[in-house]
């Protein structure tokens, strides 16, 4: 079918679509093995479709990230009721919801935590539905009031404050067996007037719920071992596990009502692990249903697939000795490779291990030593899959030659001299020819000299002629191993018994029409007439070579004139084999190849298959969570070919098709789609915002594989994003709880966490693009935003002035930066912080509702300290010269046990040491530690203008001049190339050696950022895995500076492995 057809026919299937009833798509069931739908709200009522068809009481919570803790509580009032929780962005009742609350019948909706008044009073107007409200003034008052409505609770469970994971690893078993959920304060305190019934549980760590006396703590190291812990200790019915995202956890709040009916456990999943599986599949029967919740964006199919049965506690199940230096290991179940860390001791000491390679399917691994292995025991054991190492222990004997092989059974003498290859190998089976020492005998009257390295015997004859018989016998004197063996003397060699065994590739690919043909080579085993095996440069002065289509697919060096090509040496599972590469353009088809000795006639063939590129088939699309007007749509995209093999290469989605009907109804083709995520390596499919549409409502995706195969997709494209809600600072953010008196804080825009009306967290960049001027009633800073702080009392200034309708400090596009400036005295003070948006058609500006933020911070002075602390600087580096210096902090604590830092004005500190130099709390070392290198300990002492009394304070430093070596490679983004995780990704024009090199850095021992190294170029760098044009100059790679012959274009990607030291740091390229 022609591109235009196809482009066509795309546009009618959309158009079909539009008037498609909802009724027409596949629904969700008890047993789905998947409950998702387009997005958080979606899933929320595929699940009640999943567990009701009518409920007289319908739960609506809010869909914002920001406000799931509002709806902590509500699984038990679900589980109570028998009621569903549903989802809605807190500002709108979405339309499904809306149907669905009446689909079910319902009379009673209770609408909790922060949804707004008026969606309230919008599902109060519906027909036969009364509402009421649970919520109080914040979050702990709202999962009381939601806890009042359970009647004779029989246990309750504490979670922490924030700690939304923690209250839904239990919400289900709260909803089935009425649990009160119960919110501790900020402080980890809980009111024991708060827990009721028998039973009483702490859900998570002292960091979030301090201890009660009588109540059991579940816990553990993270909210993925806590879900675990949680497994281990309440009792569920393992006949279904629930798995949903625990890092956004929003499925899983509305999934817990459902699974309270099958008193079902819901595993909270990471991206790539579900911490609790090995507790649940012990548990699990041969017909328990595992249901992932949300689309596999959330829950991806390798996630759910490690809850199942038969996956077994984990083991070594065998350990042998496979070679001279390697074991191998066998494991009861596929092994977490990022989470496993092997060791090797014999006799209680470590093993240095050169490398570990795990097998395709994780369940064994070859550990190949350093050093050869020898006689005694060696103990395996693997760290990070559980609790406790596993370990297994296996008896090594010493390497020892166990056959000894002369391969030839003539020989070819040339004047007075004739060689003979020869063989050595171990009790493993490997040739260790080159190792081994040998004693020889023979009856040619010269002797024989034997060479290891290349494992030939070397005879000298006084005088020899065709057909006369030698002797030769190796013996190996250590193992007692011995071969004898007579040959004659012969004509000329040449190939005799010869074979093309194989087209070989190093990942075990198919070729076609699209694979690299450098990675492909013909294997070639040939022996002469005589047993003498023959390498690379015997075979190419005796065979011709023909290929019968060369634009099939030719070979390297092929000359259809001289009938010559270039044989090879290439290490093929650790051996040394003859190989020919192909060359030339790829296309479908077979071509023949032909080798023919000059001197035997003999003649071996190989037909050469080219299959067709890869197409393709069955293309699996998942839309994004939230996807608003003047947002690109990211989707993920699960691809195979015909034969059922993933696709996950851009290049092999050049010619699937994609049309977009957009929200006003106009459709239009979308070219090069189909992108790399550098950061996940998957392909994705990114449709520019242009396609999108400029308003929201729905906007259909049509995508025809290669094979015709078509696939739908419908976007629900909603209001264009804006800020909404101040939720915090980062934890990087340099605002702390308190300030010592005169001192100031400047905060940045990086410091804030902002989420959109969806509750999705903005981007520094995407703060700074909303903000307006400081210019009041301004046409241009419609729809623009300030946000503004606030101080509630003078303790705390708030420095940077905004305009007269909006008091306090804030960020403007003219001011980069707050000031919070403490008071001359001690007190305290609340800063508010709020967003303030441009009115249309004036650009007044007017606060956004509900976007406040309130932040508790003291104003301290030395009467309120306690203590002092010095915080300990780390090692410090003795540069000789000065200009390493490092910046000490004091710390005083107070009464509760919080910290403020003390300025230096208060304090002064010397040393014991007069080559350790201070300039007020800047310490520098130079020429501090000795000849001997040794590290040097020095005293500083600290005294302090304290309150009432003068302190004194010892610190002791270590000085040391050890070589900076690198601790820590990072990467960061500059010269036009962005870093997202392990993924980089720019222009092709950026994408140069010197411009990857700059994106990485050194941290080094004392803590400094490239000292010793990256900006000196001593790196070195390693491309791999290159798909598309790019080529590098031979020689080059692995060096400190390779070099391109073609450099990168657009749509090429690679991996580039940056090494300084032992330091090895990671990442993927994609040019665009």
């Amino acid at each position: 079918m022609s591109r235009t057809k196809k482009i066509a026919v795309l546009a009618i299937i959309a158009m079909v679509l539009t008037l498609m009833p909802a009724a027409m798509f596949a629904a969700t069931t008890a047993d789905s093995t998947r409950i998702s739908g387009t997005d958080r709200v979606g899933t929320s009522i595929e699940i009640t479709n999943a567990g009701w068809t009518t409920a007289s009481t319908v739960i609506l919570a809010p869909a914002d990230q920001a406000n799931l803790v509002d709806a902590l509580a509500a699984a038990p009032l679900a589980g109570q009721e028998n009621a569903p929780i549903l989802l809605t962005f807190k500002g709108s009742l979405d339309a499904a919801v809306k149907a669905k609350i009446a689909a079910l019948g319902a009379t009673k909706v209770y609408v909790v935590g922060a949804i707004s008044d008026a969606v309230a009073a919008e599902v109060d107007a519906m027909t036969g539905v009364t509402v009421e409200a649970l919520k109080g003034n914040g979050r702990q008052a709202t999962a009381a009031a939601i806890n009042a409505k359970l009647t004779s609770p029989a246990g309750t469970f504490v979670v922490g404050y924030d700690a939304v994971p923690d209250a839904l690893s239990v919400a289900s078993y709260a909803a089935k067996n009425k649990f009160a959920i119960v919110l501790a304060s900020q402080d980890g305190s809980a009111a024991g007037s708060s827990l009721v019934g028998a039973t009483k549980y702490i859900v998570g760590g002292t960091a979030k719920v301090d201890d009660i006396t009588g109540v059991t703590r579940i816990s553990g190291a993270d909210r993925f071992a806590t879900n675990s812990a949680v497994a281990s200790t309440l009792t569920f019915t393992y006949d279904r596990v629930y798995v949903a995202n625990g890092v956004s956890c929003v499925d899983a709040l509305a999934v817990a009502p459902l699974a309270a009916k099958y008193s079902a456990f819901v595993a909270l999943a990471s991206s790539s692990d579900v911490a609790a599986a090995a507790t649940v599949n012990a548990k699990l029967l041969s017909t328990s249903k595992v249901i992932a919740v949300g689309g596999i964006n959330a829950v991806s199919d390798a996630v759910k697939g490690k809850v199942a049965f038969g996956l077994n506690t984990m083991a070594i199940s065998s350990l042998t000795v496979t070679g001279a230096k390697k074991l191998t290991v066998n494991f009861t179940q596929a092994v977490d490779t990022a989470k496993a860390v092997v060791a090797v001791k014999k006799g209680g000491v470590t093993v240095n291990i050169a490398s570990t390679t795990f097998s395709t399917d994780k369940t064994s691994a070859v550990i190949e030593l350093s050093g050869k292995i020898t006689k005694g025991d060696y103990t395996v054991s693997v760290t990070g899959l559980t609790a406790e190492a596993i370990a297994k222990t296996v008896t090594a004997a010493d390497e020892a030659v166990a056959k000894i092989d002369i391969a030839a059974n003539a020989i070819y003498v040339n004047a007075t001299t004739a060689t003979a290859y020869y063989h050595v190998y171990n009790q493993y089976n490997e040739e260790i020819t080159k190792t081994a020492s040998l004693t020889s005998a023979t009856s040619a009257s010269g002797g024989v000299v034997l060479t290891a390295s290349t494992g030939i015997a070397t005879f000298t004859f006084a005088a020899v002629k065709v057909g006369d018989s030698v002797t030769l016998t190796l013996i190996d004197t250590a193992s007692a191993v011995s071969v004898a063996k007579t040959l004659t003397v012969s004509d000329k060699a040449g190939a005799n018994d010869f074979t093309i065994e194989s087209l070989y590739n190093a990942d075990g690919k198919t070729l076609n029409a699209d694979s690299t043909v450098g990675d492909y080579k013909l294997v070639i085993q040939a022996k002469d007439q005589y047993g003498n095996k023959m390498g690379a440069a015997a075979l190419a002065a005796d065979l011709l070579v023909t290929v019968s289509d060369t634009t099939i697919a030719s070979l390297a060096g092929y000359n259809p004139t001289t009938n010559v090509a270039t044989f090879a040496t290439t290490k093929i599972n650790n051996v040394d084999t003859v190989t020919i590469a192909l060359a030339g353009a790829l296309k479908a088809g077979t071509t023949k190849v032909t080798l023919i000795s000059k001197t035997t006639a003999k003649m071996a063939t190989f037909d050469i298959v080219v299959k067709d590129g890869v197409q393709t088939d069955a293309i699996g699309l998942t839309a994004p969570d939230v996807l608003a007007v003047g947002e690109d749509a990211v989707i993920q995209v699960a691809a195979t070919d015909k034969n059922g093999d993933a696709i996950n290469k851009v290049a092999e989605f050049a010619a699937t098709t994609v049309n977009v009907t957009d929200t006003a109804g106009a459709s239009a083709a979308v070219v090069g789609a189909f992108k790399l995520n550098p950061t996940t390596n998957k392909v994705e499919l990114v449709i520019p915002t242009a396609n999108i549409g400029v308003v929201k409502g729905k906007a259909t995706v049509t995508v025809m594989s290669e094979t015709n195969k078509v696939t739908i997709l419908q976007l629900d494209v909603k209001d264009k994003a804006v800020p909404t809600s101040f939720v915090g600072f980062t934890a990087k953010s340099k605002v702390v709880p308190n300030l010592y008196i005169n001192g100031t804080i400047a905060i940045s825009t990086a410091d804030l966490i902002i989420e959109d009306q969806y509750g999705r967290t903005l981007k520094k960049s995407q703060i700074d693009a909303f903000l307006g001027t400081d210019a009041d009633a301004t046409v241009a800073n419609a729809g623009k935003y300030i946000i503004a702080f606030e101080s509630d009392n003078a303790s705390i200034v708030v420095t940077d002035n905004l305009t007269a309708t909006v008091t306090g400090g804030g960020f403007t596009t003219t001011d980069a930066a707050v000031n919070l400036t403490a008071a001359a005295t001690k007190g305290s003070a609340t800063i508010s912080a709020k967003l303030y948006v441009g009115a249309a058609g004036t650009g007044t500006y007017g606060v956004v509702a509900g976007s406040g933020y309130d932040y508790a911070m003291g104003v301290k002075d030395k009467t309120q300290v306690v203590s002092y602390e010095v915080k300990d600087p780390g090692k410090i580096y003795d540069d000789v010269a000065a200009g390493y210096t490092k910046t000490l902090t004091l710390y005083g604590i107070l009464s509760n046990g919080t910290k403020v830092e003390i300025p230096n004005t208060l304090y002064t500190v010397s040393s014991n040491n007069p080559t350790v130099t201070l300039a007020a709390n800047v310490v520098d070392a130079n020429a501090t530690v000795g000849a001997d290198k040794k590290d040097v300990t020095v005293t500083l002492s600290f005294i302090v203008d304290a309150h009432l009394s003068t302190v004194q304070l010892a610190k002791d430093i270590i000085v040391s001049s050890a070589p900076l070596t690198a601790v820590e490679l990072e990467t960061a983004s500059a010269g036009g190339l962005t870093v997202n995780g392990n993924g980089v990704k720019g222009a092709a024009a950026d994408v140069t050696v010197a411009k990857l090199k700059a994106l990485v850095q050194t941290v080094d021992q004392y803590g400094a950022k490239d000292a010793g190294g990256v900006g000196a170029n001593v790196c070195t760098m390693t491309i791999t895995n290159i798909t598309g044009g790019t080529v590098l100059t031979g020689g080059t790679n692995g060096t400190v500076t390779p070099t391109f012959v073609t450099p990168p274009a657009a749509g090429d990607t690679f991996d580039v492995t940056m090494v300084y030291g032992a330091k090895t740091i990671v990442f993927k390229v994609v040019a665009q």
